[in-house]
């Protein structure tokens, strides 16, 4: 919020740690379109978001709500060149003038008509319409995306697990819908991801991983989920998770409390 800092056009988080980063307020901060804060000696300061965020790491691995906001750029690993930064900054300097004119007439070109296919609309229309290979570009960034999404990797492992464990009692994942009892969810949630989860947290936690095939289920005391296949319809009869007439013999690493909430 200082007059210094409010000069400045970027934020640099470098050689990010985490394997899986995510952060409410940094994702607040990105697309916010005022920056308010402290401005010392003076009270309340704020600025407009004109920042651009610049975060590095390896191998991302980002929430959802984070990989979502971001445009992955991936550079290869350079070789060593004793004068490489030195040669850099030397043509940065001499070429300056040419290079902040070839940036501005590319922004001022005319550009094709986009359908936005990230949340940065007005970026995709006015810079990436610019580039020729919108479609190409559209493409890889959304492939980008998935790839750094843990949040994505996590629902699909979480999803993989629950369909075998239905195959293990019985039932088809893909054609049937099956009511599950929440203690049991719970305890499968637990297994598939090694957490301390408790009755009380586990729903939100499900909340948070946006599983399709799995949603919440209230009727006549039953308080649980109903799993619904990807080739079920809307009008498949409902059955109850068994736990007789297994169709194979009990597995040892699967013996959990299952039977239990039968």
């Amino acid at each position: 919020m200082s007059s210094k800092a409010a000069r400045l056009r970027a934020v640099r988080l470098d050689n990010i740690k985490n394997r899986k980063l995510s952060w409410s307020d940094l994702e607040a901060l990105i697309t916010a379109p005022v920056i308010s804060g402290k401005a010392l000696y003076r009270g309340e300061g704020h600025r407009p978001n004109t920042l651009t965020w610049l975060l590095t790491l390896n191998n991302a691995g980002l929430s959802m709500d984070l990989a979502q906001r971001v445009i992955p750029i991936k550079l290869a690993r350079p070789q060593f060149e004793a004068e490489w930064e030195k040669e850099i900054r030397r043509l940065i300097r001499e070429g300056h003038p040419t290079l902040l004119g070839e940036i501005l007439a590319t922004l001022r070109s005319d550009g094709v008509k986009v359908q936005p296919r990230t949340r940065w609309a007005a970026w995709e229309q006015g810079v990436l319409s610019k580039t020729g290979r919108v479609e190409e570009c559209q493409a890889l960034i959304l492939e980008r995306q998935g790839e750094m999404d843990v949040d994505q990797e996590e629902a699909e492992a979480v999803a993989d697990y629950m369909a075998g464990r239905l195959r293990y009692h019985g039932h088809d994942p893909e054609t049937e819908r099956i009511r599950i009892r929440g203690p049991v969810v719970c305890d499968w949630l637990k297994e598939v991801t090694g957490e301390r989860i408790s009755q009380v947290t586990y729903k939100r936690r499900l909340e948070a991983l946006h599983l399709k095939t799995l949603e919440p289920y209230k009727n006549n005391g039953f308080k649980g989920y109903v799993w619904t296949g990807s080739k079920a319809g809307p009008h498949t009869p409902i059955r109850d998770l068994r736990f007789s007439d297994l169709e194979k013999a009990p597995d040892p690493e699967w013996m959990t409390l299952d039977e239990a909430y039968c």
